[in-house]
């Protein structure tokens, strides 16, 4: 078993050792959702504010005063930028930022390792040690540090949140509920889905393992309203201040809510195909299954005011998966930070179950996803050697980009491209609803772009320096993707 375990935290070394290189890299490209969280924290650390010149909500809402819009910084829940600014001060810079989100990273799959470790048999049969170890592979797909999202530090607080409910017998009560409210706080200061599901779970708990339910209750109001006074402190931390910050994340909030981007054929690539959500799918099922298992066979146990308050806090969690997940296919994310948590709880319940139960098939299940994840995870090593090696990288893009910068040009730019700016203040993004100027300079990306995009773009302007890539990254012949993954574009003047 010590060999086994050996083996284990060596793939989590491993692992670690290549998202560090991916970060350092800035690989993969950043989303263009990352726009939202990553240039407030830069702006933050090099003490320029936090504001997001590159992301405003306002245009959209309609919000201006005398003309000059109100709103122009982070329109989310702040920690997650403030954080990474604030830490990132020691070097300011978008790679400082993103290793910050790296060792989030990190820490999520040494803790995941750690739980497993500690809970292995000293007969644990070789199918469960693979079914470990591709979860592992599996997991790191989930937690690439160029997504700049929130989730980079929710789902650590998620993982946290998990592993001290299991251990607050081992606490003293004054420990035990400072690090629960604190970090409850924090993570709604972060990711208010995040915080929505996860203390449904925690309170459903607590009346499932409740001896006295007037009690339980009782104490959980209290934490709660300990929860919502801390909240109010972080938020109040913001540069932008309390009343200012909640009006912003209310104007994102009434416009994210009003998104349309659902349709099956939207709904199963990003819960199924994805790479970065890549069979989450069949995991949330499996999960959702041993859950409802567990479940019936606790309420049985229980009298019926358990039941009653267990099926009204049910009713608020089957209400918010589809108001708050399935709103839109691509916030999958509001699930997929739970992923830790999930992954362990499937590996735990293999490990206790009985030969014969529901073991076969979540191994077969879960290991099919796990061992087709680690294709994507592999996918991963072949498209970086292709960034590496076309010249497309990072600081080749910023070299470029500087050379317009310090002729004092207008510079714009289409949404992908935004990192190889060092201060967000020096272009506009271009999208539909921003219209460029003449003799402007406009840089036009090819990552998810099709060239029809790339043409559409392209036929208003003169091009000035073209840097685009024709190689597509394939591995014995197979394509391993349909378009670059790379910082490749084409700069051109307006006519």
């Amino acid at each position: 078993m010590f060999k086994f375990k050996y083996l284990l935290y060596t793939a989590v070394v491993a692992i670690s050792c290549l998202l560090i290189l991916y970060t350092l890299n800035m690989f993969p490209v950043p989303g263009t959702d990352s726009r939202v969280f990553i240039p407030p924290a830069l702006l933050l650390s090099k003490g320029m504010g936090f504001m997001n010149p590159l992301y405003d909500v306002s245009k959209i809402e309609g919000i201006h005063e005398a003309g000059v819009s109100v709103f122009q910084y982070n329109y989310y829940a702040p920690f997650f930028s403030m954080f990474t600014g604030f830490i990132s001060k020691v070097h300011p810079g978008y790679i400082t930022i993103f290793c910050v989100c790296a060792i989030f990273s990190i820490t999520n799959l040494v803790l995941y390792s750690k739980v497993i470790a500690g809970a292995l048999k000293e007969q644990t049969p070789l199918p469960v040690k693979i079914f470990i170890l591709l979860s592992l592979t599996y997991a790191a797909n989930f937690v690439l540090p160029t997504v700049g999202r929130p989730e980079a530090i929710s789902t650590l607080l998620i993982f946290s949140l998990h592993l001290i409910y299991k251990r607050r017998n081992e606490m003293t009560s004054a420990i035990y509920n400072t690090l629960i409210c604190c970090l409850f706080a924090i993570l709604l200061a972060t990711q208010i889905m995040g915080f929505y599901f996860c203390f449904l779970f925690y309170i459903i708990y607590e009346v499932l393992n409740s001896e006295n339910i007037t009690k339980t209750i009782w104490i959980n109001v209290a934490r709660f309203a300990a929860i919502m006074l801390l909240f109010v402190l972080v938020m109040s931390l913001s540069p932008n201040g309390f009343i200012n910050t909640v009006k912003g994340i209310k104007a994102h909030g009434v416009w994210a809510l009003t998104r349309t981007g659902r349709s099956l054929s939207l709904f199963f690539y990003f819960w199924m195909f994805a790479p970065l959500s890549f069979g989450f799918l069949i995991v949330f099922i499996l999960c959702a299954v041993i859950y409802v298992r567990s479940l019936l066979a606790r309420i049985k146990q229980l009298d019926k005011i358990h039941v009653a308050l267990i099926a009204i806090l049910h009713v608020f969690l089957i209400f918010g998966i589809p108001k708050f997940i399935l709103y839109a296919s691509p916030t999958v994310y509001n699930a997929t930070q739970f992923i830790f948590p999930m992954l362990a709880y499937l590996v735990l319940a293999v490990l206790s179950a009985q030969k014969g139960s529901f073991k076969t098939p979540v191994l077969a299940l879960g290991g099919l996803t796990y061992f087709a994840g680690l294709f994507i995870f592999i996918r991963w090593i072949f498209l970086f050697a292709e960034y590496k090696n076309s010249g497309k990288d990072y600081e080749h893009a910023r070299v470029i980009a500087s050379r317009y910068l310090n002729k004092g040009e207008r510079i714009n730019a289409t949404a992908a491209l935004w990192p190889i700016f060092d201060n967000p203040n020096d272009l506009i993004i271009v999208d539909r609803t921003r219209v460029v100027s003449k003799g402007d300079i406009l840089f036009i990306q090819t990552i998810n772009f099709t060239d029809a995009e790339v043409n559409r773009y392209l036929s208003k302007c003169t091009i000035l320096y073209d840097w685009r890539t024709e190689h597509r990254a394939n591995f014995l012949g197979l394509k391993l993707s349909n378009g670059t993954h790379s910082f490749s574009f084409v700069v051109g003047r307006v006519n």
